[in-house]
């Protein structure tokens, strides 16, 4: 059986490898908006359009909900609880992706297909997607296993007897708060491509220069998040020389929380000119914006910072045993 860090670093990768996908088609989302073709849409399709982004960013949310409760509830140590935590997001984060492929389908067919012909390949390669990222997996594990409990996805390591912490030394923990960082910056780095791209089309001339502003505003926050995400990398090289420290290590955990939080930013300033081009009113686009900004931070640095004060701090506990033992 591997070890907990390599199944740590394994779902890591996994995440990165998923979280890239979804951010470059949110990018393409972003400039879905502003393409020619998107005034031909109806109405409705328009707010499809606009629920498919919204789904990719509530997916995207959730599989980015490990990286901060790993930095701040954990600070880089590997533990039972971060392996089930990360697949749970993994499992979850998935279905509104996968709901979100269908409505992009659906209205990419409804360019060449009537609206039933749309439906019904929308519903086929949905049902694809469910059947691929669940349908196998339950199926295989049930095989494997002989029996399947609801827990079977979100909670993998019930059955296994399992360290509930294994010691995290420095090279691992500097190694995985990188990887957590790659995480992040390529989807960030090309959803910063697809906005600077949108201030070169014709349809960003013609909005309010009010949207103008915020747009400019949401794409200096993903700039700033980019930035710092890139930072570690030369911090590593110039002054450490490519050695670890304890320094690196806590440098590149507080950086990567700043991205997330300009990250966050950047995405839902731009969410709300969406919403606004779809023909939502000011009160309703508002309303999703700020529950999309509360759903991210609320995840991302809530829920940790809760999970934080009903954690209870291992090497804390172990002192305070060792010294009542010596009384």
């Amino acid at each position: 059986m591997a070890q907990l860090k390599d199944k740590i670093e394994n779902v890591l990768n996994e995440t990165r490898i998923l979280v890239l996908g979804i951010q470059i088609l949110i990018g393409f989302g972003f400039r879905g908006f502003f393409e020619p073709g998107f005034e031909k849409m109806a109405p409705y399709a328009q707010q499809v359009q606009l629920a498919a982004l919204g789904l990719m960013l509530l997916g995207l949310g959730v599989l980015l909900v490990p990286a901060p409760y790993h930095r701040i509830v954990l600070h880089g140590r590997n533990t039972v609880a971060l392996h089930r935590l990360a697949t749970a997001t993994v499992t979850t984060g998935l279905l509104p992706f996968a709901v979100s492929m269908g409505l992009s389908f659906f209205l990419g067919a409804r360019w060449v297909l009537d609206t039933r012909g749309a439906a019904v390949l929308s519903g086929i390669v949905l049902g694809l997607t469910m059947v691929c990222w669940y349908g196998v997996e339950l199926i295989a594990r049930w095989r494997r296993l002989g029996h399947l409990h609801p827990h079977a996805l979100l909670d993998p390591l019930r059955e296994l007897d399992m360290q509930q912490e294994q010691e995290t030394d420095l090279t691992t923990r500097v190694k995985q708060v990188l990887i957590e960082c790659r995480v992040v910056l390529p989807g960030a780095q090309a959803l910063l491509g697809f906005q600077l791209i949108i201030m070169w089309m014709t349809a960003f001339y013609k909005i309010p220069q009010l949207w103008k502003v915020l747009h400019l505003a949401s794409l200096t926050c993903v700039g700033v998040c980019t930035v710092l995400l890139i930072t570690p990398a030369a911090y590593h090289r110039i002054v450490e020389q490519g050695e670890d420290s304890e320094m690196l290590h806590h440098i590149t955990a507080r950086l990567l929380l700043w991205a997330m939080a300009f990250l966050a930013l950047g995405i839902c300033g731009d969410f709300y000119l969406v919403s606004r081009l779809t023909g939502l009113g000011t009160a309703l686009s508002l309303a999703l914006t700020l529950g999309m900004l509360a759903f991210f931070y609320g995840a991302w640095f809530g829920y940790t910072y809760w999970r934080k004060l009903h954690v209870p701090n291992r090497r804390l506990t172990e002192s305070h045993l060792g010294e009542r033992n010596a009384a």
